[in-house]
């Protein structure tokens, strides 16, 4: 299930990191700091792998589009785990 904007606004820290999973490997990771982050996790030759580059921070996703924009990048870099080049 999708996460909606008052979830992902009201989430608050913990004593670690806490994920919260979107859908196509997208999740939101909050450090115990305060700092969010959009991550995209997949497996590629059978090992676990994430990606955080090509994805915003949480302050900069207001202004590209917010987190549809994001669940369509994770939506292409899912379909191009399946073809043998890694997307990161």
């Amino acid at each position: 299930m999708p996460l909606i904007a008052t979830a992902i606004r009201n989430a608050k820290p913990g004593e670690t990191a806490r994920r919260l999973f979107d859908a196509f490997g997208l999740y939101l990771e909050i450090s115990p700091a305060g700092g969010r982050w959009w991550r995209f996790k997949y497996r590629f030759e059978g090992k676990e792998k994430c990606v955080s580059s090509h994805f915003s921070t949480w302050g900069s996703t207001a202004n590209s589009g917010g987190a549809t924009s994001l669940r369509s990048k994770s939506a292409t870099s899912a379909t191009a785990v399946k073809l043998p080049l890694e997307p990161s």
